[in-house]
């Protein structure tokens, strides 16, 4: 095939060659597009600037920022990750964009947008080559009106980036198509190894190019050369980082260490298709990694390195789908139903609830159901062209197999509409054809309206999603603004969203807590363990607020419950024993905490095994408990003041003496020092 699919437009291709390559598949109509997503764009950043959107961060978004700020403080390696478990290219961009103008969540915002206005001019100029001006005048509105991807450039989270890069590959290959240069196929490689590097299921593009270099006859190159020019471009990202991991961690790792969790987390027997942490309530970043390595331990009895973690839950994974081959079956099925689903699946930041308050993304009025359903229809209609288009061609397939082979959320999906794009926008074309000819195209609306079918089955419910924004507005006016009844407010939205949410009813809970509100926190509590009883910390923190509040024989209930999951079994052991120091039960205090001792040394629990060594008499033993909280935390003063106690009842007032001073050099304020101190200079004191 010799140009045959790229001669079936010459007249609108041709002149291309001669372009440079900034202005390759440029059309007056660029500036329309770049003015509709910028206007879009910049008012929702505007809007963002003023909410707390702009100022709190939680998930993944807080990750990637303490990460990028190590990086800015020389970590330039990023050694304090380890091998990497999360994709790492986001937040080295994220630590450039902080070196130039400041830590400051807004910058990022706006270099987003503009990222997304680019990446509509270029899906545009990309269509235009490949297709049609009128499918590139499309494309690029399309995304230019697209409310998710909108909605994407105004979170810190690599979902943006992931837009970009899909966008650059679409405009990449149309020169690849039309030039076939060594360059044109690096560059095309190179891409995909930095989409690779931010979204590790997207090397299934960079796969597509590499089998394109075998298909492909454009350009004079041979076959062997666009393959090392295509593989030495996807290396170039990937190699540096892949050699990071085995320098660290000794084993091979491209990108990350987290194919084997997420693996498992989609596929094992009581999978749902959606993100469920490993340990329920635990699906922040600080305890994914924590938790997929403990339980794997846990179940091996031995320590394990990051390759081993990945194998353990992998190979757990494959047993059930090799065990269970039917009920694996159905359950991917339902997963590539979600990809293509309409409702964008929230985590942590969601879609909808932001929808209700900022008007750009009602505005902004393209959905996925739409550009699926069209997309369908256009892919169909390039399926000719199938050697000419490959990588993005099969990219469409494979890219919801490899989001469907994990579980599917909203931003992993994202970069599907970014690829459907220039289909779709050919689909609308090639359906205005037929109609101006007065055909009666019934397979087109047959698959369109199929399309539309799929896209909007009801899988997942949108007030689920919703209630989402709402936590993370409680979050942010509990845990930041530290104004518990505003938290209260949106905690209550969230829970009459959706009812059956633990995590609504759990954060309900601890705002009514810290607003003083004990029978409805007590109600909340009650509901939130009943609708996820494997929660840990939903008892740890329901007996921590019956103890502040006095109530020590209905904390010990809940903590001992708390004490049975390992996740909280150190501090729940370290307060129950606490109770019953208070209540005198010195024997089951002792035992509680040298269970508590067992699962992790504590500076606060040091001491207050020092103190209960002390009250039984025991008095060098507890000296020596309250060094060894002295030594774990250098800058903790309690442990020094009870070492004065000890020493005073030796009545060696010297040393009683140093000891309080060293109290209060740590905590200049330390009232009980203080106390002390005076009566010791006191007549008579001795």
């Amino acid at each position: 095939m010799k140009k045959k699919a790229a001669v079936d437009h010459t007249d609108e291709k041709s002149p291309q060659t001669n372009l440079s390559w900034w202005r390759w598949g440029a059309d007056k109509t660029d500036a329309l597009i770049a003015a509709l997503a910028m206007g879009v764009r910049f008012w929702h950043v505007f809007l963002l600037a003023r909410s707390p959107f702009s100022r709190y961060l939680a998930g993944d978004a807080a990750t990637y920022s303490s990460w990028a700020e190590r990086i800015l403080q020389g970590d330039l390696a990023s050694l304090h990750q380890g091998v990497f478990y999360q994709s790492p290219l986001y937040p080295y961009v994220l630590a450039g964009i902080f070196a130039v103008f400041g830590k400051q969540n807004l910058a990022v915002f706006c270099v987003q947008a503009l990222l997304g206005v680019l990446s509509c001019v270029l899906v545009a100029r990309a269509a235009r080559v490949l297709f049609s001006p009128a499918a590139g005048l499309l494309a690029g509105t399309l995304l230019a009106l697209y409310g998710p991807g909108v909605y994407f450039e105004g979170l810190l989270q690599k979902a943006a980036l992931d837009g970009f890069l899909v966008a650059s590959l679409w405009w990449l290959w149309s020169r690849v198509v039309v030039l076939g240069g060594w360059y044109q196929w690096w560059a095309a490689g190179l891409c995909c190894g930095l989409l690779t590097l931010n979204r590790e299921n997207a090397l299934v593009l960079g796969l597509g190019v590499l089998a394109a270099a075998f298909f492909c006859q454009s350009g004079a190159l041979t076959p062997k050369r666009r393959v090392l020019a295509a593989f030495l471009g996807l290396l170039l990202p990937l190699l540096p980082v892949a050699v990071r991991n085995a320098w660290i961690g000794g084993g091979v790792h491209l990108t990350t260490a987290q194919f084997g969790p997420n693996f498992y987390i989609g596929n094992h027997p009581n999978a749902s298709g959606l993100y469920e942490p490993l340990v329920a309530g635990r699906g922040s970043p600080d305890f994914e990694r924590l938790d997929a390595r403990r339980l794997a331990e846990a179940e091996l009895g031995r320590d394990i390195t990051d390759g081993e973690v990945s194998r353990f839950w992998a190979g757990k994974a494959f047993a059930f789908i090799f065990g269970q081959p039917l009920t694996w079956a159905v359950l991917f099925a339902k997963k590539i139903l979600l990809t293509v689903n309409g409702v964008e699946i929230a985590d942590v930041d969601d879609f909808y609830g932001r929808s209700r308050m900022f008007l750009p993304l009602k505005l902004a009025f393209v959905r996925f159901p739409l550009i699926f359903a069209l997309g369908v229809w256009g892919w169909i209609q390039s399926r000719a062209r199938w050697r000419e288009l490959f990588p993005v061609f099969f990219g469409v397939p494979l890219y919801v197999l490899s989001v469907a082979v994990f579980f599917v959320m909203a931003r992993y999906r994202y970069p599907l509409a970014i690829l459907l794009a220039p289909f779709a926008a050919w689909g609308m074309v090639q359906l205005w054809a037929a109609g101006k000819a007065r055909g009666r195209p019934w397979s087109a609306w047959v698959v369109v309206s199929a399309g539309f079918g799929l896209s909007l089955l009801p899988l997942v419910e949108r007030r689920w999603q919703e209630a989402s924004t709402f936590v993370s507005l409680g979050d942010y006016y509990l845990n930041q603004e530290k104004n518990p009844g505003e938290a209260v407010s949106h905690y209550r939205k969230a829970s009459q969203l959706a009812p059956e949410s633990a995590e609504a009813q759990f954060r309900l809970a601890e705002a009514l807590v810290a607003f003083d509100q004990r029978e409805e926190a007590e109600r909340a509590f009650a509901e939130a363990a009943r609708l996820a009883p494997g929660w840990a910390e939903v008892y740890l923190k329901w007996g921590q607020a019956r103890l502040s509040w006095g109530q020590e024989a209905a904390g010990l209930s809940v903590l001992s419950q708390a004490a049975q999951f390992p996740e909280t079994a150190g501090p729940a052991l370290r307060l129950l024993g606490d109770v019953w120091f208070k209540l005198g039960r010195l024997e089951e205090a002792f035992a509680a905490y040298q269970k508590a001792w067992g699962l992790g040394k504590d500076a606060t629990l040091a001491n207050n095994m020092g103190a209960l060594l002390a009250r039984q008499g025991r008095f060098q033993e507890a000296e020596q408990w309250f060094l060894q909280a002295c030594e774990l935390d250098p800058a903790y003063a309690q442990p020094w003041v009870n070492i004065a106690k000890l020493r005073l009842r030796a009545q060696d007032t010297a040393k009683a003496a140093q000891a309080l001073e060293k109290a209060l050099s740590l905590e200049p304020g330390h009232r009980e020092a203080q106390e002390l101190l005076r009566r010791m200079a006191s007549p008579g004191s001795r």
